[in-house]
């Protein structure tokens, strides 16, 4: 099981496994969140407890959300599974690494 959810102003928490089976209801969780921001926003990572390649669609779907709402997005405690997918196809850049 994973979630996402508000942890203060401008931070959101992602918990559990973020692996394909859960992306989707995550995916809308997330819109709503980042829906109510109105400035930067920190995706904090340190929660996660295991990641496959859907993660990092999920992450390239946060920064086109992003995008649209125009704010600004940043990660932290990546986890380094999740690097590797990253650095794997050429997209680290994407995650800030």
């Amino acid at each position: 099981m994973a979630q996402v959810q508000r942890n203060g102003d401008a931070r959101i928490s992602l918990e559990g496994a973020l692996k394909f089976a859960n992306i989707v209801p995550l995916q809308s969780e997330m819109a709503q969140l980042l829906a109510q921001e109105t400035g930067p926003v920190v995706f904090d990572f340190s929660g996660v407890t295991s990641v496959d390649s859907s993660a990092l669609s999920f992450w390239l779907c946060c920064q086109r959300k992003s995008r649209e709402l125009g704010i600004e997005i940043t990660a932290e405690s990546v986890p380094e599974e999740l690097v590797s997918i990253a650095r794997l196809v050429g997209l680290e850049q994407e995650i800030g690494q």
